[in-house]
């Protein structure tokens, strides 16, 4: 079960990622609040240092809403619904009803506007083990041979990745892990296989291919994950 929605950010020169924000939901509403790697954006990255200098970025703080803020919002069906709505397939999520959360969840709620993303707190299950959902980053950058040998692929094949964050199978590379994914990879064992497998002549080339992920330890337990002490009290 997703619990809660995190933002991460990728500065645009160094390529380095970081989670900033956190959005759960409480009898009050939609509480949205920065965690602490918004401060290690701040310290490396000359853009986030501006936003945070025009007090675009008050990691201080704590936004209460009734309705999903938009900076979330604006990443979810409720946003685009005629073109969302038609990606649930490729996401492996039903049609009705629409979850806009479990979409964004899925989708990573990326952007060619900018560097946000979005990935999602879950609960785990039944043996304890957590499970995401995928796609690999700059898939549409590949090759049409790449592209054809993922559609070779079979449902369950089991994908490798390095500590660079680069996944793929054999010695071919099918794109690169999300951001809290590479971020896992050095401290965590997790385990990824094929979900689905999205036709090329979809037009849709960021969703043909889907991954499950299983994570064995409780993740985003590190101090950049976590809220700030001052939000806490709030």
């Amino acid at each position: 079960m997703i619990t809660g929605l995190f933002m991460g950010w990728t500065d645009p020169i160094s390529k380095a990622w970081y989670p900033i924000q956190k959005m759960s939901k409480n009898a009050d509403g939609y509480r949205t609040c920065y965690v602490n790697g918004v401060f290690d954006a701040i310290d490396a990255s000359p853009n986030m240092r501006l936003l945070f200098e025009k007090k675009l970025i008050k990691p201080l703080e704590v936004k209460i809403t009734k309705e999903i803020p938009s900076v979330f919002a604006q990443r979810m069906p409720i946003a685009r619904p005629e073109d969302s709505v038609k990606e649930l397939q490729f996401l492996n999520l039903p049609k009705h009803p629409i979850d806009p959360i479990a979409y964004v969840a899925r989708s990573g709620g990326y952007s060619i506007t900018d560097g946000y993303d979005i990935f999602p707190e879950v609960t785990a299950d039944a043996n304890g083990d957590y499970h995401f959902y995928f796609s690999p980053r700059n898939i549409t950058k590949l090759g049409v041979s790449i592209h054809e040998y993922i559609d070779k692929l079979s449902i369950g094949t089991i994908l490798e990745f390095d500590r660079m964050g680069y996944l793929y199978h054999g010695s071919t590379i099918l794109g690169r892990l999300p951001g809290y994914l590479a971020n896992m990879v050095g401290g965590r064992p997790i385990e990824i296989e094929v979900a689905k497998i999205n036709s090329q002549t979809s037009g849709h080339y960021c969703y043909h291919l889907l991954c499950h992920t299983t994570v064995k330890i409780k993740p985003f337990t590190e101090s950049n994950y976590q809220v700030l002490e001052s939000a806490v009290a709030r």
